[in-house]
């Protein structure tokens, strides 16, 4: 059966339908889809080269046909034209590129909420990692108990047509959490989803992300309200996200496109990171930098690192080598950079 689509619908790695010409080449084997990675298995899937034509299909249909083979959960913002046709060749490229390079040509960027690519305009892209942060702060100051049921990440998925006000619904349900006013969310019809490890901050943010809300928690953590989103985090610098998305106030997006190296050298960073997975916080930073990130997990576990260790940090109009000197440092390892390319090793 062909499904129905609308306007403002939402297109993820999950449901779609063929049109145009495409062709996806890549350089390794691709395993039977089983779901979104996540973790290692999905920073090692972003870094596989490939080549990538689309000419005249639908941005929902590309990213769907991207997302099929590489097991890359995407979220399309209902602000972003999913019937958008995209006319794009990228050849040898990183997954994360051809996704970021996709988002360029589509006037949309990417923001990395846990495990889900989260395309959409870039003000909203940027902004949603300064919600993150004030809703994850909110989390930890809640009573132990409820925190941890809070933080637990679970896949979030929706079938065809859904409400997103019944999503979010079923999202607070399922946390043992009521909402005040759900009615502030505007009834719409969204296409299936299927998208990554979550945790309750980050699912219910990708819903009421899109309607320019937020939400406040009580101070016991079992209800929430939705509010306005606050023109301060509306409009603000992009911070790091509550999973260890990192960013600089001198990019303007979080698809940020190949840099030379000579621009490179002119960049300054300013960046606060608590508790989150060194791993996360290079991948990052290399995906919005634009950078060629190389990390061999297990040359690093072989010499007693870890890419999994929780690391704090902040720096303040730092170079691009004082950024990953000081990431490096926080983690037990070593970087070094080569122009645009930073190999991450042990000790």
């Amino acid at each position: 059966m062909i499904p129905l689509f609308f306007r403002l619908r939402l297109a993820t790695g999950v449901c779609s339908m063929t049109i145009g010409v495409m062709l996806i080449l890549s350089g390794g084997r691709l395993a039977a889809a089983t779901g979104p990675l996540a973790g290692a298995a999905l920073q090692a899937r972003l870094r596989e080269r490939t080549s990538v034509l689309f000419d005249g299909n639908s941005l929902r249909d590309a990213l769907y046909r991207l997302c099929e083979n590489y097991r890359v959960a995407v979220l399309l913002d209902r602000r972003i034209d999913p019937d958008r046709p995209l006319r794009i060749t990228l050849r040898n490229v990183s997954t994360v590129s051809a996704l970021n390079g996709i988002a360029k040509e589509s006037n949309a960027s990417v923001a990395w909420v846990g495990s889900t690519a989260y395309f959409a305009p870039t003000e909203p892209a940027v902004s949603v990692r300064a919600v993150l942060t004030a809703r994850e702060s909110d989390v930890r100051s809640l009573p132990e108990k409820k925190s941890v049921k809070l933080r637990r990440v679970k896949t979030l998925a929706w079938s065809e047509l859904s409400e997103p006000r019944k999503i979010l619904e079923k999202i607070a349900e399922e946390t043992s959490v009521t909402i005040e006013n759900p009615d502030l969310i505007p009834h719409d019809l969204w296409a299936e989803a299927k998208l990554g490890q979550l945790d309750f901050v980050e699912r219910a943010t990708l819903i009421a992300h899109q309607f320019d809300l937020t939400f406040a928690i009580t101070e016991e953590g079992d209800a929430i309200k939705l509010v306005p989103l606050p023109k301060d985090l509306k409009t603000a610098k992009e911070t790091p996200a509550a999973d260890g998305s990192p960013s600089a106030e001198s990019q303007s997006t979080g698809a940020a496109a190949k840099i030379d190296a000579s621009a490179l050298a002119k960049k300054r960073f300013t960046l606060q990171v608590k508790e989150q997975p060194a791993g996360g916080v290079f991948k990052k930073l290399a995906e919005q930098i634009g950078l060629d990130l190389e990390m061999d997990q297990a040359a690093i576990e072989e010499s007693g690192g870890s890419l999994s260790k929780r690391i704090s940090f902040s720096v303040k109009n730092a170079t691009v080598d004082q950024l990953f000197s000081t990431v490096a440092r926080e983690a037990g390892l070593k970087f070094r950079r080569q122009g645009t390319k930073v190999v991450i090793e042990g000790k």
